[in-house]
């Protein structure tokens, strides 16, 4: 088992097995929904911003940019 996040790629190539992972960036907030939760996503796809209900939380995305291993 690999639990090494952006880093499985290389370890897994180190002995001999091809890991699909791409490292990224992106931004979120998350803070406490109240009383309204949302039945579905929302997406503002001009900002790349999206907006989801998390149990009692709403969480906001935003930006994710392929960056590859930029530490």
């Amino acid at each position: 088992m690999l639990a090494n996040g952006a880093w499985a790629p290389t370890l897994a190539g180190d002995v001999g097995i091809r890991l699909l992972v791409e490292p990224a960036k992106g931004f979120s907030l998350t803070y406490p929904a109240g009383n309204e939760v949302f039945q579905r996503p929302l997406r503002l796809a001009e900002a790349r911003i999206l907006v989801s209900s998390m149990r009692d939380n709403v969480r906001v995305t935003s930006k994710l940019d392929i960056v590859g291993l930029d530490t």
